[in-house]
């Protein structure tokens, strides 16, 4: 049996890893006709995103720029937000600043309140 999902997170950091990750979200935001968040830092655009152009007649979606994408932040914004499957890369990095948090992917993975896929 596949699961439905109505409300999907993808975290986009600008790494290969994390385009695959919203190229895997988008295939997913479609089938289950879900509403999709990205939740990015404050320097991405998606403007130019192919992916998102094409699909944004047949799928829903809000881009979340934030520079507090920090791993517990993750996690409250999945519970706030009533997520309910976060997709991300296997070695997700959030850039905030000058400083960059590498590896929160474990930490989403053990505290997130809903189900992760984990691209690879």
């Amino acid at each position: 049996m596949v699961d439905r999902y109505k409300r999907i997170m993808v975290l986009v950091d600008g790494s290969d890893q994390s385009y695959d990750a919203l190229r895997k979200a988008i295939g997913v935001a479609h089938r289950d006709m879900a509403h999709l968040f990205i939740l990015t830092d404050t320097k991405m655009s998606f403007e130019a995103y192919d992916g998102l152009e094409y699909s944004s007649e047949y799928l829903t979606y809000t881009i979340r720029k934030s520079e507090d994408a920090r791993k517990l932040y993750i996690v409250k914004f999945s519970q706030e937000n009533n997520i309910d499957l976060i997709v991300m890369g296997a070695s997700c990095i959030i850039s905030l600043g000058s400083t960059l948090v590498s590896s929160i992917t474990t930490h989403v993975v053990g505290y997130a309140p809903c189900k992760v896929m984990v691209v690879r």
